[in-house]
């Protein structure tokens, strides 16, 4: 299995679903989560509702840059070298 390629990444897709909501500047999905508890001889299965929201309007965000040398440079290498590959950051 071959890992998919960076161009490959970049995909808009749409969820048909009734727990699935879209709004201007976010996507809301309902979600039960389903586990079971054994106490002694009686177990119970247990739902728990969740709602999650995502935004589909990014943030404004930046770069701090702290250090020269160690870790932090190595990294700083990275990000640049990563940055001349046209890798997206999303």
């Amino acid at each position: 299995m071959s890992s998919p390629s960076v161009e490959s990444l970049d995909v808009t897709f749409k969820v048909e679903s009734p727990n699935v909501e879209y709004f201007s500047d976010k996507i809301v999905a309902k979600y039960g989560y389903e586990t079971t508890v054994v106490d002694g001889t009686t177990v119970r299965p247990i739902t728990t509702n969740l709602q999650i929201q995502t935004q589909t309007r990014l943030p404004r965000t930046g770069v701090l840059l702290v250090g020269i040398g160690g870790n932090n440079g190595s990294t700083c290498k990275l990000y640049l070298k990563n940055m001349k590959t046209l890798l997206k950051i999303h």
